[in-house]
């Protein structure tokens, strides 16, 4: 009965993914599409000096809408933006709808749980995991009554790398700043450590 179980929950998305398996030949050329799950992104070079490439862009998410409603999946407007890249006068963004709904700029945006903005720097994704994994640090120094550093390291290799890292080769640090923010998590977590309170941080790495 397990095993069967398991087959199950392992064949629904699977079906997904094969009753969208359509969704790029809806497309032309003109727009690049990405698929993950039940997340879509389309990607659209358009001229400010020109008109015709955003109602390009504009056609194929009335085809988007469309193909939405024949296969009665329902679009979350809420989630959906708009997300310039490089330079430009805030003036000059065409407004996208999708079933008159419209689907405004924007200056940053999460996608697969990491922030991006319009420059595609990660400074603000960097800051966003760093206070999560700080908290959660923390919340172990804390609740923990035991105070074995085993178990103490242990728990944050559980609870606290994975924040750090997670999609880590899609962001990777290149900033200082941004690498000084991450190092400290760890660096104030071993400094709480018992007995390393006054140890420098490279003297809590050895130990």
């Amino acid at each position: 009965m397990a095993v069967a179980l398991l087959q199950y929950s392992c064949l629904g998305p699977i079906l997904f993914v094969l009753f969208i398996n359509d969704l790029p030949d809806v497309f032309t050329d003109t727009v690049t599409l990405k698929l993950y799950a039940d997340d879509v992104k389309l990607y659209s070079n358009i001229k400010t000096s020109s008109l015709d490439t955003a109602a390009d862009l504009q056609k194929q998410l009335d085809k988007l809408a469309m193909w939405a409603e024949i296969w009665q999946l329902p679009i979350s407007y809420s989630k959906c933006c708009v997300l310039p890249l490089g330079k430009y006068h805030s003036g000059s963004v065409q407004l996208f709808t999708i079933n008159d709904h419209n689907i405004l700029p924007v200056e940053q945006a999460v996608d697969l749980c990491v922030s991006v903005d319009r420059e595609m720097k990660i400074s603000l994704h960097i800051t966003n995991i760093s206070r999560k994994a700080h908290n959660r640090a923390n919340l172990i120094i804390r609740c923990f009554h035991s105070k074995n550093i085993q178990s103490l390291i242990a728990s944050y290799k559980v609870y606290v790398r994975p924040i750090l890292e997670y999609s880590s080769v899609a962001w990777n640090p290149y900033l200082i700043k941004d690498i000084k923010a991450l190092e400290s998590v760890q660096r104030r977590f071993t400094k709480r450590l018992p007995g390393m309170e006054k140890l420098t941080y490279h003297q809590c790495l050895r130990v």
